[in-house]
């Protein structure tokens, strides 16, 4: 006899917290008001047993089966249900006194099935139940509403109910089992008659390479005593080996002493050669330091070079437009000197020009005072004269300020000049300095 010891819930449905229904014996059913959760418990059994169907379960979705929260609680992140059943007449094919059934389910819709806390699968629960004649659509378990359907259900349905109560299910899903496994044995022995005929073809062939390997063995142990008989003969001429080994490792005992002498000799050397060479690294080192002082210093005059050699194409640059500066200067000078001797030689012409009137001046004086007596009757000509003299008066004058303008800029080209020889000068001093 099959008897329900207890349930444990877990966040299914309504039960947040841990609950346990333990059922003492003789119990019927489990009374409460509507809406208290009597058939969460039904269905919790059910999901257990393995019902997949959200719709048999009264949900939508399997992960409605967790407990979604409240305002003032939160949601849970799994459920889990068991079940106790009491095995001490063993109806399980299992030894032990107690037989726990559990299932698992995450928000991520992964399920866990364990009997007895051992993870398994949803078969190896289903084949246990149906031994039993327990499962999820028998009678043994009808929900809220079914009972009618139970009454109503057609022949075949209600057969499929208590045949599965009576445990024949099982045997019918064993037997569709068997069928499946004979039909993939039928095909798996038609490969093997396939293979068969196969091999039959390839017999001929088979039996020569069967030939060709006994002959290969006997071959194979033949070699086998020729190489124990010839490690017999080795053993055999051993002992004349090992005399010769001896007198060989007399002569290696002594050109070993040879070689330590030689090796002591070598190794005074190669101290002597040491000590030299540790004086030789503290004089290359030295010479490396001297080399990187100078590299610097090179570097550092490398630098100074580039420099002055800067330095020398600013000044070749800035004599290039000095001499430019000099070439239009020349010119400038040039201009000024062809303007000068032009202004000379019209200071000479007049120059001239005034001793004749001084020399015609000097004339008419004398005339004058000769003709003193005639005044009167070379009065038109003396102011003919005065004219002429005031004329030349003005002309003096005229060739006087000319002559003060030519002394002026004279003065000033003079000067420019002087400018222009003092450039020359700091030109040529630089030129010589940078040379």
């Amino acid at each position: 006899m099959l008897y329900l010891k207890k349930i444990e819930m877990y966040g299914f449905k309504s039960f947040a917290d841990k609950v346990e229904l333990k059922f003492d014996q003789p119990i019927t059913g489990i009374v409460g008001p509507n809406g208290c959760g009597k058939s969460n418990i039904s269905d919790s059994i059910r999901w257990v047993l393995g019902e997949q169907s959200t719709k048999n379960l009264r949900g939508k979705l399997m992960q409605d089966l967790i407990f979604n929260g409240t305002d003032s609680r939160k949601s849970m992140s799994y459920c889990e249900v068991s079940l106790y059943f009491d095995n001490t007449t063993r109806i399980f094919p299992i030894a032990m006194d107690e037989i726990i059934i559990s299932r698992k389910l995450y928000r991520n819709n992964e399920s866990e099935y364990l009997l007895n806390r051992n993870v398994v699968r949803l078969r190896d629960i289903l084949e246990l139940l149906r031994g039993v004649g327990l499962g999820k659509e028998g009678y043994s378990i009808v929900g809220q509403g079914r009972m009618d359907a139970v009454l109503n259900a057609r022949p075949e349905d209600r057969r499929a109910i208590f045949e599965e109560a009576l445990g024949i299910s099982t045997f019918r899903i064993k037997k569709v089992d068997t069928e499946r496994k004979l039909e993939k044995t039928r095909g798996n022995m038609e490969n093997i008659l396939l293979i068969a005929e196969e091999l039959k073809r390839r017999l001929p062939e088979l039996k020569r390479q069967s030939t060709n390997a006994k002959k290969y063995l006997a071959i194979y142990d033949e070699l086998k005593m020729c190489e124990i008989n010839a490690y017999i003969y080795g053993y055999d001429n051993a002992s004349l080996d090992k005399e010769n080994g001896k007198k060989r490792l007399a002569g290696l005992t002594e050109e070993r002493a040879m070689k330590e002498a030689q090796y002591v000799e070598v190794n005074e050397k190669y101290d002597e050669l040491f000590h030299r060479r540790n004086g030789m690294d503290g004089e290359i080192a030295a010479l490396r330091d001297k080399q990187l002082s100078m590299a610097v210093e090179a570097e550092k005059k490398e630098g100074a070079k580039n420099l002055i050699q800067e330095r020398i194409n600013n000044c070749l640059r800035d004599i290039e437009d000095k001499e430019r500066q000099i070439e239009l200067l020349n010119k400038d000078i040039g201009s000024l000197g062809e303007s000068t001797e032009q202004l000379i030689s019209s200071l000479q012409r007049k120059n001239v020009e005034r001793e004749t009137l001084e020399k015609e001046i000097e004339t008419i004086n004398q005339q004058y005072a000769t003709v003193g007596a005639k005044t009167d009757e070379l009065n038109k000509q003396s102011e003919l004269l005065r004219n002429k003299l005031e004329e030349a008066l003005a002309k003096t004058s005229d060739c006087n300020t000319k002559i003060v303008a030519c002394k002026t800029e004279k003065q000033t080209l003079s000067q420019r000049l002087e400018q222009i020889e003092v450039k020359e000068t700091e030109l040529s001093q630089k030129l010589q300095a940078s040379s």
